[in-house]
């Protein structure tokens, strides 16, 4: 059921899975939680409710992926575009078969993804970055939702070997993509929730002779998936039912909760996660699977996996 319900790139590869969790806090009245229990509940005739409640769970995950796959095929054309090809080749030959000078070329480039990040206003920051893992064009926005565009000098970019995110892109070959873990960003140290969770697409830049020369690195506010199964959940939603909607990680933390306090608990040290809130049997039972409902005392949670691509990588 979920091959065909979850369309799957074949060229790349996920450093982590997102599992899209629903939870209906009013479906299963005191007296049905306490006699029943959930196989009973739905042989009483409510199974249409629990297949409308996973059907919604599948939406809100498809969602996600689609615009998952967006951000693919992005890092995919901007990694194999004539522009980053014109620019290798001019630093291998010394000005390009067409005599357009490497400098020419970083020009076109930059003005390429400054018009990309302009209209894809997930995006924080779109980076060519070469072997070595110095940034060779940066263009970034501030906030999410900002209008101001910048385009970084020579003098404010650096090197960012030691990222994980940058380490692993050395390791991809051609075609190959890696997206990292949602996490909040450290600056000196600091976390800085204000951002919310970002995470990176990443893929190899090989020349025309097939030599590795850098990656493509768009790193995405994951605040903008969210906002996108939140318009289909406020939409869904019916008169008199309550629903909240939660994203967490492979391992049960939340990255998007309406208590606030509850994120991030694996960055932040706390023990806010799947497990503080749901019943043993039942985070077992998503945790390791891919689509279904479930109930843990009161509450019938419906959660369907998020898997933007076909090979896992952890």
């Amino acid at each position: 059921m979920t091959t065909s319900i979850f369309r799957k790139s074949s060229n790349s590869k996920i450093q982590r899975q997102l599992l899209l969790l629903l939870l209906l806090s009013t479906v299963l009245p005191a007296t049905i939680v306490g006699g029943y229990g959930f196989t009973a509940f739905s042989r009483v005739g409510s199974r249409a409710l629990v297949e409308d409640f996973e059907e919604e769970s599948v939406e809100q995950a498809n969602a996600i992926l689609e615009l998952s796959e967006n951000i693919e095929e992005d890092v995919d054309y901007l990694s194999h575009s004539y522009l980053v090809n014109g620019l290798l080749d001019a630093e291998r030959n010394g000005g390009g078969s067409d005599g357009i000078s490497a400098e020419a070329w970083k020009e076109q480039i930059a003005g390429n993804l400054e018009t990309l990040i302009g209209v894809k206003t997930a995006y924080r920051k779109i980076r060519f970055v070469d072997e070595t893992g110095q940034e060779i064009i940066r263009v970034q926005r501030e906030a999410l939702d900002s209008e101001e565009i910048e385009r970084v000098s020579e003098s404010e970019r650096g090197n960012i070997r030691v990222q994980a995110y940058v380490a692993k892109g050395l390791t991809l070959e051609d075609g190959e993509l890696h997206v990292s873990p949602i996490e909040l960003r450290a600056e000196n140290g600091e976390l800085l929730q204000e951002l919310g969770g970002i995470n990176h697409y990443v893929e190899a830049v090989f020349d025309s002779v097939g030599q590795r020369r850098g990656m493509i690195v768009i790193s995405v506010f994951a605040t903008e998936m969210f906002e996108v199964v939140e318009e289909i959940e406020e939409d869904e939603v019916d008169e008199g039912e309550e629903e909240e909607l939660y994203v967490i990680n492979a391992d049960g933390y939340y990255l998007k909760h309406e208590d606030e306090e509850k994120l991030w608990g694996f960055q932040l040290g706390t023990e806010e996660s799947l497990q503080s809130d749901y019943s043993e049997s039942a985070v077992e039972t998503i945790l390791s699977g891919e689509l279904g409902v479930v109930e843990s005392g009161p509450d019938l949670v419906a959660y369907a996996k998020v898997e933007p691509s076909e090979n896992d990588d952890y």
